[in-house]
């Protein structure tokens, strides 16, 4: 007799064996697809670090950020496409693209850190990027976030320190700037005025070369007597001098005596010239100059050069001639300074009381006057001297506040 067959033990019909092994299949297929699809992200993502990594870079070296952002934007968009939508891959190139994600991985840390360093970057060129326009303004909010440089500050080797101090990032931003601002400046395509005050700025915050050279450039820009001895204060500091040649900035290769020499002797060529409207600058450019060279003379030369502007220049004399005359007397302390010193600042506060309180010489003047008075002691007598020459308290405090 046939025993009949327990339906609980029956083995599966063919077709529902066919019907798991293709389920089983399938659920392998769409896991390794899974599997893949990750890798390639992850290697794209990698991939896309590097070529990050590789366009700041460029940047640096001068490229359009709007150009770099494309590069970046064309990689992402490529390699992610890829990795999404090519899924017929055999195992041995899944396991390469395994081999390629760890050795793309054990950069990454480093990679990232890279990455981080430059974060500033973005932020920079967003400022300037094909707008020159934007950097002095940039520099100007540097300089505000800085604090002063500590008195106790060594002297750096042109003998003179920073007077602002920065942090590590922004010092990076400004060096970038200032290479952007010279760029712009050889280019003309910034403001003679920003290059100027720029050149002041990288003085400030210690950048020696870079405010001697932009205040080179902003001489060719723009050649004024304040924007002459402007360059050669900077030629009489660094025993340097720049050039532009062929579009470019070339530094000669005279010895730092005869450029500092050559320097001083243009300078007191200014001094004897120049219009009533760069004396402020002028002057006091000069003075700084003759003040860090006074043990070769530089004092009783200046002072010399402006007598003779006093005596036989008047029509170019302004109160402000006078008012340098007498501090410098008070600074050389020669015998009979005290009344020369009194002489001079009579005269420029009679030529104060003469001139209208909106003349470009008439607030410098004021101050240079009142400060060497307030260091004499006697501030009381040269303000009284002022009211009795019609000069209102006012105009004298307006004075004081203007900078």
């Amino acid at each position: 007799m046939t025993a009949t067959p327990d339906p609980a033990i029956q083995p599966p019909t063919p077709s529902e064996l066919e019907r798991r092994v293709d389920a089983e299949l399938s659920l392998l297929r769409r896991e390794a697809e899974l599997e893949h699809r990750w890798i390639r992200w992850t290697v794209g993502v990698v991939s896309t670090l590097v070529v990050v990594a590789g366009a700041l870079a460029a940047f640096v070296f001068g490229n359009s950020l709007a150009a770099v952002r494309g590069e970046i934007n064309e990689s992402v968009r490529v390699l992610v496409s890829q990795a999404i939508t090519d899924t017929e891959q055999t195992a041995d190139q899944i396991a390469d693209l395994r081999r390629q994600f760890a050795a793309g991985n054990a950069e990454l840390a480093t990679l990232q850190q890279l990455l981080d360093s430059l974060r500033f970057l973005d932020r920079v060129a967003s400022q300037v990027d094909e707008a020159p326009a934007q950097i002095f303004p940039r520099l100007e909010e540097l300089e505000r976030a800085s604090v002063p440089a500590s008195d106790e500050q060594p002297n750096d080797q042109d003998g003179q320190s920073a007077t602002r101090r920065l942090s590590d990032d922004d010092a990076l931003e400004v060096s970038l700037l200032l290479g952007r601002a010279l760029d712009a400046a050889l280019a003309r395509r910034m403001d003679a005025n920003d290059v100027y005050n720029s050149g002041i700025i990288a003085s400030r915050l210690g950048f020696r070369h870079e405010a001697a050279q932009l205040h080179a450039l902003a001489y060719v820009l723009r050649p004024t007597p304040n924007y002459r001895v402007a360059r050669l204060a900077q030629e009489d500091l660094l025993g340097v001098r720049y050039d532009v040649l062929d579009g470019a900035l070339v530094r000669s290769g005279d010895s730092a005596e005869q450029i500092r020499s050559t320097a001083w002797d243009s300078a007191l060529l200014v001094v004897r010239s120049a219009p009533a409207v760069t004396h402020d600058q002028v002057y006091s450019q000069a003075a700084n100059i003759a003040e860090r060279n006074r043990a070769l003379g530089y004092l009783e030369q200046l002072i010399a050069a402006l007598d003779s502007v006093a005596s036989e220049r008047p029509d170019i004399a302004s109160a402000y001639t006078y008012a340098i005359l007498a501090d410098l007397v008070s600074r050389l302390g020669a015998d009979g300074w005290r009344e020369a010193y009194m002489r001079w600042r009579g005269l420029a506060i009679e030529h104060l009381g003469a001139s209208s309180p909106r003349s470009v010489t008439f607030a410098p003047s004021v101050r240079n006057i009142l400060t060497i008075a307030q260091r004499m002691g006697d501030a009381d007598a040269a303000l009284a001297q002022m009211e009795a020459r019609g000069i209102a308290r006012t105009q004298i405090m307006r004075a004081l506040q203007e900078r």
